[in-house]
């Protein structure tokens, strides 16, 4: 799988694919419809509910440095997990493997409807640490173009 679709995979098994656009160069990819443009498909290597256009549509407004591999426009609840270093998810909607994890982490059991929060070691410094090896495993290294941006870049 491509680091794109390991970024979006990730967001999405952490409840986190919302207010999500990825460009890796050629195409953008979206956690939203864009009522703006035409959308070439609604899913990329086999994760649905992905939306993607051709070429960059965020043309504007951004701190993008020159040539990045990947480049991740983000609000909450990402920018919260990232940037703050908090995490906020109702524990029914994650994935079977990721909710063993949390009890795992946590040491407690959470009903279906309850929300996962952690604004502690215990559950995001895992959970960065599996997002980092996303970069790492394609030698990649992400740097922050503003509070709301990371690009990812070819390590030296």
């Amino acid at each position: 799988m491509s680091v794109t679709g390991e970024t979006i995979k990730f967001l999405q098994e952490w409840g986190m694919w919302t207010q999500v656009l990825l460009y890796d160069g050629k195409k953008s990819y979206s956690s939203y419809a864009l009522s703006d443009e035409k959308a070439l498909a609604e899913e990329f290597e086999g994760l649905k509910k992905v939306y993607v256009y051709d070429g960059e549509i965020m043309k504007e407004g951004h701190g993008r440095n020159p040539n990045p591999i990947l480049n991740i426009t983000f609000n909450d609840p990402f920018k919260e997990f990232y940037y703050h270093g908090s995490f906020q998810v109702v524990y029914g909607n994650l994935p079977k493997g990721k909710q063993e994890l949390v009890k795992k982490i946590t040491g407690r059991t959470y009903d279906e409807k309850e929300k996962v929060y952690s604004k502690t070691e215990e559950l995001v410094v895992p959970m960065r640490e599996e997002f980092d090896a996303i970069f790492e495993k394609h030698n990649l290294e992400l740097k922050f173009a503003s509070i709301f941006e990371l690009n990812a870049y070819e390590r030296n």
